[in-house]
């Protein structure tokens, strides 16, 4: 018995030994600890930059023309803003209209700064304002809703805008309205700068003459008695390149921007296209 005591003690020792293998699984145990990457996600969190981006001087408050439009941007006159949108018209020494779905603004622009062509997508810095005809700060009934790009003064009132152009866009189809829609006041202000093209169930007749006095390039094209629209030259002289022109002839349809300027919204042709099916000699109400 006492020569088998040795082993037997042997036999209980080896028994409590756990293999090699088992112990150096349990003590890698923190390798997966020092792998946690949770705190990364954290410090990479950019979620502050859309909101400073926004307010970074020198480019504007960012919003949509359809928010500036109907006021749920709720920016006060004079805010410095930030908008995109395709180019539907233009006047080289003056400015052009902007359209973003359905909503549209006037963005003036004098003599100076960029001159993108119709059809361009552009970036537009500028004041937000309500030209009346002699201020900008017209109430939107009986003004023209502007972005002012004025960097081209001696002293600006707005350093920091621009016209940036962004490549080539797709010009939006026209609205289609009739003399009616234009009638009411409510309906042509949302409409305003918004690419538009009128006709009627009856011709657009030509009521008067665009050469008479204090017409100024302008004429009313409508029913004799009846509804009309006045059609502006501030971006083409629509009259000079249409053969024939003259009171009593009619076109079909006219389109162009529906523009504010003295009182009134009247639409505003682009090119002589833009006068389709004229005739010398009115065609009878259907």
């Amino acid at each position: 018995m006492r020569t088998l005591a040795p082993l037997f003690v042997l036999a209980l020792v080896a028994c409590d030994r756990k293999p090699p293998t088992d112990g150096d699984t349990a003590d890698t145990s923190d390798t997966a600890d020092t792998s946690d990457t949770t705190d990364t996600t954290d410090t990479t969190d950019t979620t502050d930059t859309t909101d400073t981006t926004d307010t970074t001087p020198g480019l504007g408050t960012a919003t949509t023309l359809g928010a500036l439009r109907d006021g749920s941007a709720a920016l006060p006159l004079g805010t410095l803003v930030r908008v995109t949108g395709v180019v539907t018209a233009v006047r080289d020494n003056k400015g052009f209209t902007l359209q973003s779905g359905g909503a549209g603004i006037f963005v003036y622009k004098g003599n100076g700064n960029t001159t993108p062509a119709l059809g361009d997508e552009v970036e537009v810095v500028g004041g937000y304002a309500q030209y009346d005809g002699s201020s900008n700060t017209g109430d939107p009934a009986v003004s023209l809703a502007e972005v002012v790009v004025d960097g081209h003064f001696t002293t600006p009132t707005y350093p920091d805008s621009s016209i940036t152009v962004l490549g080539a866009g797709t010009l939006p189809a026209p609205v289609s309205v009739d003399l009616a829609d234009l009638a009411d006041d409510a309906t042509a202000e949302g409409l305003e700068s918004v690419l538009v093209t009128v006709s009627d169930a009856c011709p657009l007749v030509v009521l008067d003459d665009p050469n008479g006095p204090q017409a100024f390039g302008e004429f009313n094209a409508g029913v004799s008695g009846g509804d009309s629209v006045r059609v502006d030259n501030e971006f083409f002289n629509l009259p000079g390149a249409t053969t024939g022109f003259a009171v009593g002839g009619s076109f079909t349809s006219i389109t162009g921007p529906l523009y504010y300027s003295f009182g009134a919204y009247k639409v505003a042709p682009r090119t002589a296209a833009d006068g389709a099916g004229y005739t010398a000699v009115a065609t009878a109400c259907p």
